[in-house]
This record gives structure tokens, sequence and C-alpha cells, in this order.
């Protein structure tokens, strides 16, 4: 009776459903089987007037999981976003579980303090899936040139890392930061501040668009004396598009910086897309790969890839070349989405 009444006021209020499912089955493979796994993604996402409803969600399973996941044969599930939105134009509040990310980078340290990530999926997930978003409330003012967002968290994400690597284990607390975000002739300016862990958090970034090129800069100070700079382009030439990216960071107590280098380059054209990635730190630590995807129709994907982790021993991309018995590993994959 109460879902017939919800279900009823639902469509009374005129609410406009963009939900999907999204299925994976994924073959990794290196000197020996080290993935074979099926994962579903269900995505819901209902708008009435104003109110609008936003979940996801991932299911999986592995019959031979030897990667840093869990046991083979079990279940893993976790909820990436869960959240209610109310637009009050020019005010937007949301609470839940969601996505606050305040960095132009994938880098990490960046200004992205409320996004954590799975390590444990490094480079092998979509990059979406690497995310651990927090649980809080957002509320957000915004026009053409100008926004200020505010958010208070009640349970900041903590990294994941693979296993057989200490993770630190975090108490529950209220956080609390925000952002200004100023356009101004093609230029975006944004500095941030956050409160996390009982430690400041602080930073800007300033970006400038070109006719094919984004110039971006980003520099701050995270938590425990760590400080970062990152200097990155963002490249399109036709097909072609390159984001090269250098990333200075000082960890804590030591004065040396560290320097950690990172280009993609993707090429997409029709239903194919090519894509390949360099990374490498002052450590020596290397990171190649590349990867084909192929838009088979409109709900199916099949793509293939290939990488190589190489390390001294030292860092974090040696736990990865310890687990994938080093050298190269290949994989293919099929995604279906309705």
């Amino acid at each position: 009776m109460k879902r017939s009444l919800l279900l009823a006021i639902v469509l009374a209020s005129g609410a406009s459903s963009a939900s999907s499912v999204t299925g994976r089955l994924d073959y990794i493979q290196g000197t020996e089987l080290l993935g074979a796994r099926a994962a579903i993604k269900p995505v819901i996402d209902l708008s009435a007037g104003r109110f609008r409803l936003h979940g996801e969600a991932f299911l999986e399973a592995d019959a031979f999981e030897k990667l840093p996941y869990s046991e083979p044969g079990h279940y893993r599930y976790f909820l990436q976003e869960a959240y209610g939105e109310i637009d009050l134009s020019p005010f937007t509040l949301r609470a839940g579980y969601q996505s606050v990310r305040w960095s132009e980078s994938w880098s990490v340290p960046s200004l992205d303090f409320w996004t954590a990530r799975r390590w444990d999926r490094y480079f092998l997930d979509p990059v979406a899936e690497q995310l651990i978003h927090p649980l809080g409330v957002l509320l957000r003012y915004a026009d053409d040139s100008f926004e200020l967002e505010g958010f208070g968290s009640f349970r900041t994400p903590t990294d994941t890392l693979p296993l057989g690597v200490d993770e630190e284990s975090v108490e529950q607390r209220f956080d609390s930061g925000g952002r200004m975000k100023l356009r101004l002739w093609g230029l975006d300016f944004s500095p941030a501040y956050a409160f996390i862990d009982y430690r400041h958090h602080y930073g800007f970034a300033l970006s400038y668009a070109f006719d094919s090129v984004v110039a971006k800069i980003e520099a701050g100070h995270e938590g425990s004396n760590a400080e970062f700079g990152i200097a990155g382009l963002d490249i399109f030439i036709g097909e072609f598009s390159l984001f090269p990216q250098l990333t200075m960071y000082r960890p804590p107590e030591v004065s040396a910086l560290e320097l950690i280098t990172y280009v993609p380059l993707r090429y997409e054209t029709g239903p194919n897309k090519f894509e390949v990635q360099f990374l490498r730190t002052q450590a020596g630590e290397i990171f190649i790969g590349g990867e084909y995807g192929r838009a088979l129709d409109d709900n199916f994907t099949f793509s293939a890839f290939a990488q190589d982790y190489r390390s001294n021993g030292e860092g974090f991309i040696s736990s990865f070349d310890k687990l994938v018995n080093a050298g190269w590993i290949g994989g293919m994959r099929l995604t279906v989405t309705r």
C-alpha cells in the first residue's frame, strides 16, 4: 500500500527518469589468470519539479581474483552516490553521498579534499569507479560568472589500498569547507578551504581556455604541512586529445619535492577509441598502458587493454608490480548498457 501511494505521488508530480543499468564482463591475464569478473552498475535518477533523487551502486563477483580486491568467488558491493537535491535557483541544496570535486586534475594530492581513491582499482577500472565520495550536505549558489559552495561532511572517505598495504583507521567526525569560483574573460579562478581531520586544507586553481588548449595550474597545502602544485594542459586537435600534467608534491617533514609526470593521449573516430597512458614518478616507477575500444552498437562496447608496471620496490606502483608478478598484463572487457 505504501509503495503504491509513493508511486502515485511520483507519477502525479510529473516525474521524469533517466535511470540505466550497465553490465560488464572483464578478463585479465598476466603470467597467469588474474581475474574473470562480472559487474553490474545500476543508476537511478528521478526528477519531479524542483526535486531530484539520484543513486549509483556496484555489485561484482570474480571467480579467479588475484588482483588487489576481495577473495576469489566473493561478492563485493558498494554505494557510489545516493542523494536528494532541491533546486531553488540560483541556490541548490543537496544531501547524501555525493561527488564534491573541486579540482580540475585527477592527481593526488589536489583540491579534491573530499574525494578518496580506490587505489586497489587504479588503472584497471573506469576512472569514475575509482572515486569514493563523502556523506554530507552541499549548498551552492551559481550564476553565469560566479559560484559559491559550502559543504559539511558527516563521513569523509579514506583511500582503499591494495591488499597487504596498511590502512589507517579514521574516526567519524564532522568536517566542513567552502569554495568560490569566479569566471572573467575566459579565466577561471577558484580558491578553496576545508577543515578535515582537525587540519587545514587550502589552495587555489587557475585555468584559461584558448581556442583548442586549456592551461591549468593548481597549488595548495594539505593537512600535515604537505604542499602540492600541478601544471597541465588540455589540448584538442581534431580527433586527438592530449592531457600532459606535472605534479609537484612535498610530503610532510620532507624538504625535497617529489615529481609525477602523467601523459594520457586519446584518439576517437566513429565507433573507435584509442588511449595511451604514461606515468613516471621521481622514484623511478613507471606505468605504461594502452587501450582500444569499439562501440558495437548503441548498447554494446568491446575493449582490450595492455599495461606494464615497473618499480624499484619503493612507492605505490610497487604494490601492483608484486601483485601482478611484474611484467605486462592484458585484458578484455565487454560493456552492456540498457
